[in-house]
């Protein structure tokens, strides 16, 4: 009888013993499963957040790179206007100055006539009185 008991509760044991590592090894590869879905799930978590930064990020490059243009557009007319400025007032130094040099001119050119019409009036005054 305790023989049989022994061997019994040996066998019982060697039973209890399988279950326990069969249940030992489920709960490994559950726990496995479990780890592998938390992976997956961080991952996708981690994609998607990437995928919302790289677009808020476009967005942002997209706005600054408008804001530029628009501060290059503003330059680009302040540096046209400042240039006509710059022409109107060459130009109009030119005007005045070509408008002096008529004026030297004629005046030079009166004082030539006036003495052109001196000259003929004296030369009639000498062939008058001969």
């Amino acid at each position: 009888l305790i023989k049989e008991k022994e061997t019994a509760l040996e066998e019982t044991r060697q039973e209890l013993l399988k279950e326990k590592e069969v249940a030992l090894e489920e709960s490994k590869k559950e726990k496995e499963s479990a780890v592998e879905e938390a992976r997956q799930e961080l991952i996708k978590e981690k994609e998607t957040a990437l995928e919302e930064t790289r677009q808020e990020l476009l967005k942002e490059k997209e706005v600054a790179l408008e804001e530029a243009n628009k501060e290059k557009e503003t330059a680009l007319e302040e540096i046209r206007q400042e240039l006509i400025k710059e022409k109107e007032t060459a130009l109009e130094e030119t005007r005045q100055e070509l408008l002096k040099e008529k004026e030297v001119a004629l005046e030079e050119a009166n004082k030539e006539k006036e003495t052109a019409l001196e000259e003929i009036r004296q030369e009639l005054i000498k062939e008058k009185e001969t």
